[in-house]
């Protein structure tokens, strides 16, 4: 929860995640913003969560679908390196 001038935001994060076997997992991720008051500017605060476009409103709500596989231990050089290979929708 964070407050800028006359305005606050109050955000809720969620994630789960399940092991389908020892190398590949499926998530979901969710996050949820409301904000209230006026912003910096003097007009109603809107939501705004990271790496997304301002919403139009005090609300933005952003989910995540995915299902990751990791390719693991090809030897280069002294030791192992993972490969991680995900896909989301």
């Amino acid at each position: 929860m964070g407050t800028i001038g006359s305005s606050s935001y109050n955000t809720l994060s969620l994630s789960l995640d399940y092991y389908l076997s020892k190398r590949t997992d499926v998530y979901v991720i969710g996050s949820t913003q409301f904000a209230s008051g006026t912003d910096s500017t003097g007009r109603a605060a809107r939501a705004t969560l990271n790496a997304l476009t301002a919403s139009s409103t005090d609300r933005q709500t952003f989910v995540q679908l995915g299902i990751r596989h990791k390719f693991c231990c090809r030897a280069i050089g002294n030791g192992p390196v993972a490969q991680f290979s995900e896909f989301t929708v």
